[in-house]
């Protein structure tokens, strides 16, 4: 009955052991994957672009009836930021930009043309929250929109002003910065809630890095299971060799044992001999007389 235990024990535990072993080795692997993510958090620069405009004026227009008035600018004043001679030196040639591209639209489509301290202003009204970097970026997309709307003056110039594609660019100056500032903050959005997974990412791999630990520690006890039964079956052969021989002994003859010390002693005096004789050095054999 003890055997068969002891049998049972040590196949129990050696399943024990493999499964906590590899249970310890994937939740190692996995709480690994999860501290090795990352976060993109490199906001992606907004782009409005003018088909989005169109499409927006042109589904306010089906909308709007003929008492609505048309959406007035926001073109208001504000005091503008308190600037470094450097951010200047980088700010005029980016504003000069903007302002030539929203004159060249303006007399082709007999608009008039821009107010550069209220312009400034109004952008400056909008853009409080971005730091100097993100205004200079800014300014550069907007840029980059009015020179392409510019670009499109002779086409607009030719639609009457209450076709759904004709532009105005005040309208357009305050589409872009209202669409550019809310994909700026959708951006942020996501960076933050990229960085609240990533968190929550590494707090789950802690505990499956303490499962895992866990699981460890439980292979390391059933292997000393292990140890222990293969140790006490060990023991147990050796005493039933022991007690075999007593028994051989004990029921053996006087004779049979004189014999067998004698057949012992021979073999111990022949091994000696065999010994002694490879040990001791070879001499020349002495050279015959001439």
């Amino acid at each position: 009955m003890g055997i068969r235990f002891f049998k049972i024990v040590g196949v129990v535990s050696y399943i024990a052991a493999t499964l906590a072993l590899i249970v310890a080795i994937g939740f190692a692997v996995m709480a690994g994957v999860g501290f090795v993510g990352r976060v993109d958090d490199v906001a992606k620069q907004p782009k409005p672009s003018f088909d989005e405009f169109l499409q927006k004026q042109r589904a306010e227009a089906a909308s709007r009836t003929q008492s609505d008035t048309p959406p007035e600018s926001s073109l208001n004043d504000n005091e503008p930021k308190i600037e470094d001679q450097a951010f200047q030196a980088k700010l005029t040639p980016l504003l000069n930009r903007v302002y030539a591209a929203v004159n060249r639209f303006g007399a082709a489509t007999n608009q008039g043309s821009v107010e550069p301290a209220e312009f400034e202003k109004y952008l400056l009204k909008r853009t409080d929250e971005f730091d100097q970097e993100k205004y200079l970026a800014f300014l550069s997309s907007l840029g980059d929109a009015m020179e392409a709307l510019a670009s499109r003056s002779a086409q607009i110039a030719a639609l009457p002003e209450t076709d759904p594609g004709y532009v105005k660019w005040e309208q357009y100056v305050t589409w872009f910065t209202t669409t550019y500032i809310d994909q700026y903050h959708k951006e942020q959005r996501r960076i933050e809630e990229e960085k609240i997974a990533q968190e929550a990412e590494r707090m789950r791999s802690l505990t499956l890095l303490a499962a895992a630990g866990s699981a460890f520690l439980a292979f390391v006890f059933f292997t000393m299971i292990l140890l222990l039964v293969q140790i006490e079956a060990n023991t147990r052969h050796s005493r039933e060799a022991l007690s075999a021989v007593r028994q051989a002994i004990a029921g053996s003859t006087v004779n049979e044992h004189a014999a067998a010390i004698q057949e012992a002693v021979k073999k111990v005096e022949l091994n000696t001999r065999a010994t002694a004789l490879s040990l001791r050095p070879k001499t020349a054999p002495a050279p015959r007389p001439g």
